[in-house]
């Protein structure tokens, strides 16, 4: 989980990630927030560590 975290937040492009940059116009009005912002940022990547580790742990199962 903290990998996925680290990535985000070091604000390296990878599918996920990219939601923020391409899509602004579309996360924006859906979210109420800026997605450039820090806070957005730090939030998103908890959401995306979160699902995450889901995924892996059901795939273990």
């Amino acid at each position: 989980m903290a990998e996925v975290y680290d990535v985000v937040q070091a604000g390296q492009q990878g599918p996920a990630q990219l939601a923020t940059t391409t899509l602004p116009h579309v996360i924006e009005p859906l979210c109420g927030a800026d997605p450039r912002s820090p806070e957005f940022v730090t939030h998103y990547a908890d959401q995306v560590a979160a699902l995450t580790e889901l995924l892996t742990s059901a795939q273990a199962e």
